[in-house]
């Protein structure tokens, strides 16, 4: 009852845990916490926690505007999430080292970020809204899907064949690791690769920078040739 803080990667792996329950004095809860937690079921906070709630199991902000942790071991294959979910925290669904499930998330309507390693190594189907302004760096790292999908009413970011692009294509975000293609070439308006956004692929051979291209800058971790199993050349 006294605990007032439980740091990053406390619980992770810990494959027995089914339920866990947060008291009321509970003020921080880190990054990574419930990774690799492939059963756990529920996350109970008490009702007089004045930072975290639970909605159906899962855990959220007080306020409910912020989605912190969804439990895997429900085994659902649909998830809904709640209309009053404005922010997908950090490593909200990611998905390391478990078998999971989930093959598809409806995100609400009124989403607005996605944190880091948000969706990390989660093989579940999903669009992004057309209210969603702010995606962080590694957001779908390790992700399993072979496309990204986005509202095309989204001011902020569009996809261009399966990969997530800024608006106006000068930023690439991120290449899913399955995407369905041997070759991938930058496009030429690109200017800067985001960290991650390149971080892993299994089927892409040849990574094409054109004659034309606009490229300066290429993030820390926004291309990493030693996790690509079949590179052959750049």
């Amino acid at each position: 009852e006294n605990v007032i803080e439980i740091g990053d990667y406390a619980f992770e792996t810990c494959e027995g845990l089914t339920t866990i329950k947060i008291g009321k004095k509970v003020a921080k809860i880190g990054l990574h916490t419930f990774t690799g937690c492939s059963f756990l079921k529920e996350i109970i906070v008490d009702p007089q926690n004045a930072d975290y709630s639970t909605i159906n199991s899962d855990l959220y902000t007080k306020n409910g505007k912020g989605l912190v942790r969804y439990c895997f071991g429900k085994r659902e294959k649909k998830f809904i999430v709640p209309s009053t979910v404005a922010d997908i925290l950090e490593c909200a669904f990611d998905a390391y080292h478990m078998n999971s499930s989930l093959e598809e998330i409806v995100l609400p309507d009124k989403l607005e970020t996605i944190g880091a390693d948000a969706f990390r190594s989660c093989d579940a189907k999903f669009e992004i809204p057309a209210n969603v302004k702010s995606i962080a760096v590694r957001a779908f790292s390790d992700s399993l899907v072979s496309e990204l999908k986005i509202s095309e009413e989204n001011p902020y970011f569009t996809v261009v064949d399966g990969a997530l692009y800024s608006k106006d294509m000068k930023t690439l975000i991120a290449v899913p690791n399955y995407i369905e293609s041997e070759t991938f070439t930058i496009r030429p308006e690109v200017e800067t690769i985001r960290e991650g956004a390149l971080y892993k692929n299994q089927n892409i051979k040849y990574l094409i920078i054109s004659q034309n291209s606009n490229l300066k800058y290429i993030e820390n971790e926004g291309f990493v040739p030693g996790n690509y199993p079949n590179l052959c050349g750049v």
